[in-house]
């Protein structure tokens, strides 16, 4: 595993460091571990706490974005039923927004999400 600066990105998932919580998030429960986002090709790029507490889940009720604030070291891992695997990622403490990894399609010459 390697550590990382930021922003960064595992396949169509990015990670940005932010200053604070935006107001009116709504907390999502969870086990310790959580799912980011499914690729198309069936993987899944899951954040993972050692402890449950350590990993706080925030979403935007409007927009769907996702966050999330990190009191102790987590990582984020690609797995899946394909052959093309991401390296794990050490995600350190702090607050997060997580995003869509955008590109340009020169054939209908518009920016997209990426795809995995």
């Amino acid at each position: 595993m390697k550590n990382i600066n930021f922003p960064t990105h595992q396949g169509d998932v990015v990670i940005r460091p932010i200053k604070e919580l935006p107001k009116g998030l709504k907390e999502i429960k969870h086990k310790g571990n959580y799912i980011l986002k499914h690729g198309e090709s069936g993987n899944a790029h899951t954040l993972v706490a050692d402890k449950t507490q350590d990993l706080k889940l925030y979403m935007d009720k409007k927009t769907k974005e996702l966050y999330f604030v990190l009191s102790n070291l987590a990582v984020l891992n690609h797995g899946g039923s394909t052959t093309e695997v991401h390296n794990p990622l050490n995600i350190d403490i702090g607050i997060y927004r997580v995003g869509d990894e955008k590109e340009y399609n020169y054939f209908t010459q518009e920016i997209e999400k990426s795809r995995d």
